[in-house]
C-alpha cells in the first residue's frame, strides 16, 4: 500500500517550474550538437539561427512531458522490477536524467533535419510525429538497459508472527495522517468561509486603472487579479497586480500567470538580486526588454515562488486572508545604459514597504 499511495501523488499536476531550466538546458545541447557538426549557429537567449531558418526553443520543446512520462514510468518499473532500494533509486535517478539529455538530442534532431532538407521537413506536423516515434523510442531504450540488471523474482516467505499489540498499531498508523488531513481541511474551510477580502494597499491608489486594450508590445498577464494598476516614467512601466484573496480561480502564483508573453518574447538571461529578480527578453524583431518583478505578501518580499506558495499555505492554515501584490518593472534596453542603471531605478519601488496594507479588512 506504501507503493500504492505514493505512486498516486503522480496524479498531482506539477513540474511547470521546471519548464525555464529544460529550456535553456535544451538549447545549450542543441548548439553544443550543431558546432560539433560544424552548421553555423548563433543562438539568441532562446532563439537558435541556422543559414535557411530560425527556432525557437518554446515551452512545448522544454521536454517536461517527456521528463514527467519517464519519471513515473521509470518509478513503476523500479518497484517491479528490483527488490533492493539501492537499485531502485539508481533506475529512478537515470529515469530523470535520460529525457532531459534525449529532449536536447530530438531538438538537434529537428534542427538537423530542417537544416539539411533547406527547411522542407520537420517544420510542421512531422515535427510532432518525429517527437512522439522518438519518446517511444527513448522509452524502450530506458527499460531495455534497466532490464539488463534486472532482480530475480521473491519467492514466498511466510510471515512471522508478531503480537496483537504491534500488529493494532501498524493497522492503524495509516490513519493518523489521513485524520490530520481533515482535520485541517474542516478547520480551512470554516475559517475560509469567513474571511473578508484583504483591502488594496492604500498607496495604489494614486495610480491608473489598466486593462488589455491600452497595452503596448509588453505586458504582463496574471489571470483573474483584483485589481491591475500601471504607472508609466518616461519608457519606464511599473505594474502593480493586486489579488485580494487567494483561491481556485484568483491565484497569485500559478503556471498560467505569465510576466511576458512567451508567444511573443523569449527569455536571454535571469539574475536573482535581493528581494527581486531581473530577466532579459527578446522578440523576433530584435526588440530586448530589461524585466524585474517580486511578489508580495503580508509575510513576505520575494521573487521566489515557491517561497510565497508556502506561506500563503500556511496563511490559510491559519485563517488569514491569503492577499498578494505582483511588482513587474519594465524598460527597453536603449533607456538605461546597462542593467545595473536599470536595476538602480528598479530598487526605487523594492526597496518600499510593499507589504503595507495587504491584511484582512
Amino acid at each position: 500500500m506504501l507503493f500504492a499511495l505514493l505512486f498516486w501523488m503522480f496524479s498531482v499536476p506539477e513540474g511547470e517550474f521546471l519548464i525555464p531550466w529544460l529550456q535553456d538546458v535544451t538549447a545549450d545541447i542543441t548548439v553544443a550538437a550543431l558546432r560539433l557538426t560544424d552548421i553555423p549557429v548563433f543562438r539568441d537567449g532562446l532563439y537558435i539561427a541556422v543559414p535557411g531558418g530560425l527556432f525557437e526553443v518554446a515551452v512545448a520543446c522544454s521536454g517536461i512531458r517527456y521528463l514527467i512520462a519517464s519519471f513515473s514510468l521509470g518509478t513503476l518499473f523500479a518497484y517491479l522490477t528490483y527488490q533492493k532500494w539501492h537499485k531502485r533509486l539508481i533506475f529512478i535517478a537515470f529515469s530523470l536524467l535520460l529525457p532531459i539529455v534525449a529532449n536536447g538530442l530530438r531538438a538537434f534532431g529537428i534542427v538537423l533535419i530542417a537544416y539539411m532538407s533547406d527547411m522542407k521537413y520537420a517544420t510542421g506536423v512531422d515535427h510532432l510525429v518525429y517527437g512522439w516515434l522518438f519518446f517511444g523510442i527513448v522509452i524502450f531504450v530506458m527499460f531495455s538497459i534497466g532490464n539488463i540488471w534486472r532482480d530475480p523474482e521473491r519467492s514466498d516467505v511466510p510471515p512471522q508472527v508478531q503480537s496483537t499489540q504491534a500488529l493494532t498499531f501498524k493497522r492503524f498508523t495509516p490513519v493518523i495522517p489521513l485524520l490530520l488531513l481533515c482535520l485541517s481541511a474542516i478547520l480551512y474551510k470554516h475559517s475560509a468561509a469567513n474571511l473578508k477580502p484583504a483591502g488594496e494597499p492604500a498607496f495604489l491608489m494614486a495610480f491608473d486603472n489598466w486593462n488589455k486594450e491600452s497595452a503596448k508590445t509588453w505586458y504582463p498577464v496574471f489571470k483573474n487579479a483584483s485589481t491591475v494598476r500601471r504607472l508609466e516614467e518616461g519608457e519606464t512601466e511599473v505594474f502593480f497586480i493586486f489579488y485580494n484573496r487567494n483561491d481556485e480561480t484568483a491565484e497569485m502564483i500559478n503556471s498560467l500567470n505569465q510576466l511576458y508573453l512567451d508567444s511573443v518574447w523569449s527569455r536571454v538571461s535571469v539574475s536573482a538580486k535581493p528581494g527581486y529578480q531581473v530577466m532579459e527578453i527578446t522578440n523576433t524583431l530584435g526588440q530586448r526588454r530589461w524585466v524585474a518583478h517580486t511578489y508580495v505578501t503580508a509575510w513576505q518580499q520575494t521573487p521566489n515562488t515557491l517561497e510565497i506558495k508556502l506561506g500563503q499555505a500556511l496563511q490559510a492554515l491559519l485563517g488569514q486572508v491569503q492577499a498578494g501584490l505582483v511588482v513587474v518593472i519594465s524598460a527597453p534596453e536603449e533607456a538605461y545604459a546597462d542593467q545595473a542603471e536599470f536595476e538602480a531605478a528598479a530598487r526605487h519601488w523594492f526597496a518600499q514597504d510593499l507589504r503595507e496594507g495587504l491584511h484582512e479588512q
